[in-house]
């Protein structure tokens, strides 16, 4: 709970993909460091597939919640799906240039996408546009994930993760069970 009573979800999935798409774009001496602290493999292309593989996963959970909801509508019990959205995508400053494998692996594993915001000139502008963005994944849940001065010119990129998450709490340990046999209950990618 936060401090004011609403429910929070702190999501390890959500941080863990963030850190994936971040190391989609490392090279050099920090894709090292980055292999080595995440414990995932060195090739890019395969912790990308394992965190895709994970979302589908997730989604045919979804699907599955979808359609025992609806059974049991049809006779007349009530019963309402999970919903689930995890939204990624990369905000960039406009005259920053990103490398174009990073961009496309982080599309094809991740289904983000680019926007190019003006943090250089208007970093408050490019915050309230994220902050929208971030409202509109989560339902309106998350209303101001940046807080104002927390993006300045200097930024370049900001990777942005929102998770959106209803399920009925009242059938807590089969929807628990249900993410946790998707997942299997550990990072995708980790060897």
């Amino acid at each position: 709970k936060s401090a004011d009573g609403a429910n929070v979800l702190l999501s390890p999935y959500s941080i863990s993909e963030s850190l994936a798409m971040a190391y989609m774009g490392a090279d050099g001496a920090t894709k090292k460091e980055m292999q080595r602290v995440l414990r995932v493999p060195q090739d890019q292309a395969l912790c990308g597939a394992a965190f895709k593989s994970l979302a589908l996963q997730l989604s045919s959970v979804v699907s599955e919640s979808e359609r025992e909801a609806a059974f049991l509508q049809k006779l007349r019990k009530h019963a309402t799906s999970i919903q689930l959205s995890v939204a990624d995508r990369l905000f960039a400053r406009q005259d920053y240039a990103l490398r174009n494998d990073f961009v496309e692996k982080v599309s094809r594993y991740f289904d983000s996408t680019l926007a190019k915001l003006d943090f250089k000139r208007d970093p408050e502008n490019a915050r309230d546009v994220i902050n929208r963005w971030v409202s509109d994944q989560t339902h309106e849940r998350i209303n101001n994930l940046l807080s104002e001065g927390q993006l300045t010119g200097d930024t370049r990129l900001a990777l942005v993760s929102a998770c959106y998450l209803r399920a009925s709490w009242m059938n807590r340990q089969r929807n628990l069970s249900r993410f946790i046999s998707a997942s299997r209950g550990r990072n995708p990618c980790r060897r």
